[in-house]
């Protein structure tokens, strides 16, 4: 994979949009990433990186945090990255989950993660993880083993090697993903401490069941439960002993059976008797209750059925009620008839009352009317010369309205005229100062010319030699020399200075054809002022027309009002005479109306006078006919003589109803006392205080022998319990002490514990086999770059299995035969240490992935430690070794000496307002 085109957008420290052109670095060889710390250099592999993956290199550098600060607030933020696989061209586009500003108001929103990725067919894979998966397939590598492999950052490696077996082991968990296997010791561990404690948990259990087992007091077993609770028994000895307390407790529960079976039959008995014998003493009881309430019964009955043949006799005047019911009911439609014709004389009266109230007003509303028609015609003769001044006044309107606009139109000139005469004045005063300006640079300038001559003429004098000709006038004698001044202005300066007049002459020009062109815009304005006002009959001078102009305005806009005023007055005239003119023949209609009114209402009044008198003739002869005096007395006599016969029956029926209810009780009580006298005839004879006696004693010998097997089924049930429990758990023991003993040793063996071994963890072991691979592939970069002087040895074991080691690192010196410690080594030498063990690395992946394609390598800073003279050739020449075939190798740094020796280089430049941005040098 080589890349071909990066174009970044407000991404990171570049504010807006970067183009970088990788594919003109070239195929193979070393390419410079240079600029000042905090540019933006390891961004690009970052924007590389997420571009691929989705994420940046660093772990500490979020996808959500690469938005850049000093972006504009439209402008996205993406990457487009267009690379080289395997001979096809691939282009990816992705953008992290941001928040941007909204298309449309005001405020920001959320934009969506997302991705593309176009292949040279021009299909498309869509989706942010979707493209990520893709990448992976099509590299054949994941995020982590990319930067494994293509970036080298020396830094990191400088720690690697510096450090010790516990940072390294840090270190490498982040290099090769060990967690895995850290993950395993703390569980084995943690299953150690489960089992360990499982084990003492049964033992407690069995100690707590051991305390549970139940014995009598005066048992001879006692003395042995007592040993075992004591922890002196063995187990199998203390599941004996409960076996024989089962057995003794099974045999006395067999025992109490027996008993209580035969106390329960006689129990039974006895409580039979008890009840036959209660029970005859509760019908001895009801039959002297029967006794009684038949006495008190006869009494009674013997009233309820004198009040039965009282109600008897009151039927006869129910019979007399209904009769008179009748004879009224059939009067009833005569009392309707008479309410109806008194409702009827009712509304007659009333609308007779009314109609000669209507004839009143009627006569008043006439006489009102032809009052108002009257005065309507004194006013209409008034009001006959109306609108013959209304022409004349609007035509004055209109005339004030024209002079009204012009004299506001003068105002108008007059103000836009001083303000002009401002922007005049203003000009003049530019003119000047600028003018003064010019004549002083002008005098300097003389002068400047001047001392530049005299200066000239002085630097001759002083080459010149009597006898020698002079260069100017050829004279060989030269008796008054011209004197150097000690500040000879320069040619240059002359020049300057000249420059400088220039451009004030042109200025002081400029302003005084701007100070001109005013000066006539001025006079024009007053031209047009004065045409305007001998339009409105004005000749004043200036100084005083804007007065005279406002005086007469006033005087317009009076004269206009009132003008506007009569003509309102005169329109409501007009409106007035027109109004009345068509309120006259209405009213003499609305006179002539009531008058004819008049004449009908008093038709009415004799007809209805008339019907009245018949219908009052009619009511009295009916009168004379009815009982009562209105059909609501006849309707309330009705009602009493209803509920008098409804009492009367009602009273009936409750005093039958109640001698029947009297007889049936006392028929019910006789049967009832037949029936008790029957038992107790043929009753068998018991002495119930002796029963009762005899049920208590019983009882009591039942509770006490219930106690007693309650106890001993207490003990069986907590006894057999606990010899299951004891059982059960001494199994779960064996096993749980068989498991913690495997578990303890794999755990021990897995984090390095075992006594009297090599105290290395399982993940140490692990990474000390990469570490391993890793030097040898190192050994072979280090070797070359240090002249076959340093070799890498991984130290295996520690001097007193005590400390955890593993992955400590010497370094063997060829020169003197020695192996000491890494840190000895000079600052250029580590250096070159690190490298290789980046390039180790970077190899060891590359070979355990296979069949990749990577043509692409980053190595990051480092190279400031390092002497010019000799190890920054030497880590120069190791770096070019990288690039054999077609491999492409970015050097981020800030070195100075790396720029005279790279020639393609990308510049980064930090800009601290605007963000950075980048330069391709090819």
């Amino acid at each position: 994979m080589r890349p071909l085109y990066l174009e970044i957008s407000a991404f990171g420290p570049y504010a807006g949009k970067e183009q970088i052109e990788m594919d003109k670095l070239g195929e193979h060889g070393l390419y410079l990433i240079t600029g000042e710390t905090g540019a933006g250099k390891t961004t690009i592999f970052d924007a590389i990186c997420f571009a691929l993956f989705g994420s940046a290199s660093g772990t500490n550098r979020d996808s959500g945090m690469l938005c850049s600060k000093y972006a504009k607030a439209d402008m996205p933020t993406e990457v487009m990255l267009r690379f080289l696989h395997k001979g096809k061209e691939y282009t990816i586009h992705r953008n992290p989950e941001y928040m941007r500003k909204k298309q449309r108001g005001d405020g920001f929103t959320k934009q969506k993660a997302d991705a593309d990725l176009e292949r040279e067919d021009g299909t498309f894979i869509t989706g942010y993880s979707e493209v990520t998966g893709a990448v992976v397939e099509l590299l054949g590598v994941t995020k982590e083993q990319f930067l494994q492999i293509s970036m080298l950052a020396q830094g990191d490696f400088m720690k690697l090697l510096l450090a010790d077996t516990k940072e390294r082991h840090t270190i490498f968990r982040n290099l090769f993903h060990t967690e895995k296997y850290d993950r395993l010791q703390k569980l084995l561990k943690e299953e150690k401490s489960v089992c360990e404690q499982a084990c003492k948990d049964a033992q407690k259990s069995v100690g707590q069941y051991i305390r549970g087992i139940q014995c009598e007091a005066d048992d001879v077993l006692g003395i042995e439960v007592d040993k075992a609770i004591n922890g002196e028994l063995l187990t199998e000895d203390v599941l004996e002993v409960v076996e024989q307390l089962l057995e003794k407790d099974l045999a006395r529960k067999d025992q109490l059976e027996e008993v209580i079976k035969k106390t329960d039959k006689k129990f039974n008995q006895i409580n039979e008797d008890l009840g036959a014998a209660r029970e005859i003493e509760k019908t001895k009881q009801l039959l002297s209750e029967t006794k009684e309430r038949l006495l008190k019964l006869h009494p009674i009955e013997k009233q309820k059925k004198e009040a039965l043949e009282k109600a008897e006799n009151n039927l006869k005047e129910k019979e007399v009620c209904n009769q008179k019911i009748a004879q009224i009911q059939t009067q009833l439609p005569e009392y309707e008839t008479y309410e109806q014709i008194e409702k009827s004389l009712d509304v007659w009266k009333r609308e007779l009352k009314k109609a000669k109230l209507d004839i009143e007003r009627m006569n008043a509303e006439a006489e009102k009317k032809e009052k108002c028609c009257a005065a309507y015609k004194d006013e209409l003769n008034q009001l006959q010369n109306a609108g013959e001044n209304k022409a004349k006044l609007e035509r004055e309107q209109d005339r004030v309205r024209m002079m009204v606009e012009n004299l506001e139109e003068i105002k108008e000139k007059i103000k836009s005229l001083k303000q002009q005469r401002q922007v005049y004045e203003q000009a003049q005063e530019a003119y000047r100062i600028v003018r003064e300006q010019y004549r002083s640079i002008r005098e300097e300038c003389e002068q400047m010319e001047q001392a530049y001559r005299d200066g000239q003429a002085g630097i001759l004098a002083a080459t010149l030699q009597e006898g020698s000709p002079c260069p100017v006038c050829g004279s060989v004698s030269h008796p008054h020399l011209a004197q150097l001044t000690q500040v000879v202005p320069t040619q240059e300066e002359l020049k300057k200075c000249k420059a400088a007049a220039e451009e004030m002459r042109k200025k002081a020009d400029e302003t005084s054809t701007k100070a001109g062109e005013q000066s006539m815009l001025v006079q024009a304005m007053q031209q047009q002022i004065c045409e305007a006002a001998k339009k409105v009959s004005v000749d004043e001078q200036e100084e005083h027309l804007e007065e005279i102009i406002d005086a007469k305005l006033k005087e317009e806009k009076t004269a206009g009002e009132l003008a506007k005023k009569k003509c309102e007055q005169e329109l409501i005239r007009i409106q007035r005479r027109d109004e009345i003119s068509a309120l006259i023949p209405n009213l003499e209609q609305e006179r002539e109306q009531l008058k004819r009114e008049v004449v009908a209402l008093q038709d009415t009044i004799t007809q209805q006078k008339t019907r009245i008198e018949s219908a009052e003739n009619q009511q009295a002869t009916i009168k004379e006919k009815l009982t009562f005096s209105g059909g609501l007395e006849a309707a309330a006599e009705i009602q009493k003589l209803q509920n008098r016969a409804q009492l009367i029956q009602k009273e009936y029926e409750q005093a039958s109803k109640a001698v029947q209810e009297i007889s049936e009780q006392i028929f019910k009580l006789t049967g009832s006392m037949e029936n008790c006298q029957m038992t107790l005839k043929h009753a068998k004879t018991f002495d119930i205080k002796n029963l009762e006696l005899a049920h208590s004693q019983i009882q009591e010998e039942k509770r006490m022998q219930t106690e007693e097997i309650t106890k001993v089924q207490s003990r069986l049930d907590a006894n057999e319990r606990g010899h299951r429990d004891i059982e059960q758990t001494a199994k779960k023991i064996a096993e749980l002490e068989k498991k913690f003993a495997w578990v303890s040793t794999l755990s021990d063996t897995a984090n390095g514990m075992l006594s009297k071994k090599a105290k290395i963890m399982l993940e140490t072991y692990i990474q000390g086999t990469y570490f391993e691979r890793i030097i040898q592939r190192a050994n072979l970069r280090l070797l070359k770059m240090t002249d076959g002087q340093y070799e890498l040895i991984r130290e295996k074991e520690s001097l007193n299995n005590k400390s955890q080691t593993g992955l400590e690192l010497s370094v063997k010196d060829y020169y003197n035969g020695s192996q000491r410690s890494v840190k000895s080594l000079s600052g250029g030498e580590q250096f070159m240490a690190s490298l290789s063990l980046a390039l180790g690395l970077s190899d060891e992946v590359t070979a355990s992935v296979g069949g990749i394609e990577l043509d692409t390598m980053f190595v990051d800073e480092g190279f400031g430690s390092l002497d010019t003279d000799k190890t920054l050739p030497r880590a120069y020449e190791a770096l070019m070794g990288l690039t054999e075939g077609n491999k492409l190798v970015g050097i981020i740094s800030h070195v100075t000496d790396l720029k005279s020796k790279i020639d393609h280089q990308i510049v980064v430049t930090k800009d601290r307002s605007d963000g950075s941005y980048v330069k391709l040098i090819v």
